[in-house]
């Protein structure tokens, strides 16, 4: 999976951090692209990709619990107003760098 950043409100600081953090802890491999070392892939590692599973489940499991009682048109409903928030919020940061 892409992560643009543009999209995830970090600035270039935090998420070097955050990944300086997983990387220390053996949670991602960075990749250095060798035609252009600006570009780099991030890679999970095998003990992370294990976790994938349960993730899963424990997602599942809160989606359970958050979506309890809604019908599907509901839910549909709810999660086409997130989108359209987080939509909202990203035109608006793309404006803010225009200017």
């Amino acid at each position: 999976m892409l992560v643009n950043l543009e999209i995830t409100f970090f600035s270039n600081n935090k998420t070097e951090i955050m990944l300086d953090r997983l990387e220390a802890s053996d949670h991602i491999q960075r990749v250095y692209d060798s035609a252009d070392r600006r570009t780099v892939k991030i890679r999970m590692s095998e003990e992370t990709k294990s976790m994938k599973s349960r993730y899963d489940e424990v997602s599942i499991g809160m989606s359970e619990i958050f979506y309890e009682g809604f019908d599907d048109a509901e839910i549909i409903g709810f999660e086409n107003a997130l989108a359209r928030i987080l939509e909202n919020l990203i035109r608006k940061e793309k404006s803010q760098y225009e200017q």
